[in-house]
């Protein structure tokens, strides 16, 4: 089947734009599900990521909660006979939800999509948006072949795609699949878009505005970040590519990742000042210093929380392997400018 049509989830958010715009730079036919009251709310939330690529672009008012998708049966039977590549972005990302309402989200939307990747005639390939932290409390190397683990998990979100991702290795052996692992994004505002910044790069910005005097973790100890635009660059490479060798694919820095001084140097280098940033190791520890910081500067939990997404793993970390990345993108290098691009970012 030489012309391609590929299913994107995830749209609308920050990654999902640039998946978006790399899928667009390609000669295929792209089908937008995406939630909304109407269709015509649904091409409404659209058209400012489509713009001049609309006749490439089919938009289809659909619900991931819903059996079916929430689709009429001839969009649901079109998918079926049009469909060559599923790539499933979207996730719930709130890390304060009950574990119940984060299954309900992230595994719930991912078994929908597996049922309709089960039934289309064409599918080359199903790929899948997880997260290098389904290796939740894990330290030390994570290899991209690791998976079952007992070490437990920071958060309801890195264990409800963990449990997605079961369900997808359940069907590796039926499906053309490519699990795509990225760790800590660096994800740029931008205002067109009006788009909620990373966790990380949110606490970047509160550290050197003085809210986040203390954290995890030790100097030594690496921190995996890639930048937004590389992930999607590298994730839309390998699913259109028309073999694959491996099922998970580690998008990380690896070995290549800056460590936690090197950052906090940066840190102090854009603030023009001494920062005086102090690190406390272990999660026991951090959170015991933690209540103190709170109990004499109460307004500071409110910054806490919103970047408790990440910031607990700096008391768990990890170098993740990426071998099979690296042999997919053929000698190509990727995620080893991760340092430079947290620079520009916090310049820009």
């Amino acid at each position: 089947m030489d012309e391609k049509t590929i299913i994107l989830t995830g749209a609308t958010g920050s990654l999902g734009k640039l998946l978006l715009g790399e899928l667009l730079a390609s000669p295929h036919r792209v089908v937008l599900l995406i939630r909304a009251p109407s269709q015509y709310e649904a091409e409404m939330r659209a058209a400012s990521l489509i713009r001049r690529h609309a006749n490439a672009v089919q938009v289809i008012r659909g619900d991931l909660a819903k059996e079916r998708l929430g689709l009429s049966e001839t969009d649901y039977a079109g998918l079926l006979l049009r469909t060559t590549h599923i790539l499933h972005a979207a996730a719930s990302t709130r890390f304060d939800l009950s574990l119940e309402t984060a299954r309900r989200s992230n595994v719930g939307m991912t078994q929908r999509m597996l049922g309709l990747a089960e039934e289309c005639v064409h599918l080359e390939r199903f790929g899948f948006l997880s997260t290098a932290f389904v290796a939740g409390k894990r330290t030390g190397l994570i290899r991209e072949d690791d998976f079952a683990h007992g070490e437990g998990f920071l958060n309801t979100y890195e264990q409800s795609k963990y449990e997605a991702e079961a369900l997808m290795r359940v069907s590796a052996s039926q499906l053309p699949m490519a699990i795509f692992r990225p760790s800590l994004i660096i994800t740029p505002y931008e205002k067109r878009f009006r788009s909620s910044v990373s966790a990380l790069t949110l606490g970047l910005f509160l550290i050197r505005k003085g809210f986040l005097p203390i954290l995890p973790g030790d100097r030594k100890d690496s921190l995996d970040i890639v930048t937004a635009h590389d992930v999607a660059v590298a994730i839309v490479r390998l699913l259109l590519k028309p073999r694959l060798a491996h099922l998970c694919y580690h998008l990380t820095s690896g070995d290549k990742a800056p460590k936690i001084g090197e950052i906090a140097d940066l840190l102090d280098e854009v603030a023009g000042k001494k920062l005086n940033l102090r690190l406390y190791g272990s999660e026991e520890t951090f959170r015991r210093e933690l209540k103190k910081v709170i109990r004499f500067r109460p307004g500071l939990g409110l910054f806490y929380k919103k970047i408790s997404t990440f910031v607990l793993e700096m008391a768990h970390p990890k170098v993740f392997d990426r071998r099979n990345l690296l042999s997919e993108l053929e000698g190509e290098t990727f995620g080893e400018g991760s340092l430079e691009g947290l620079r520009a970012l916090m310049k820009g």
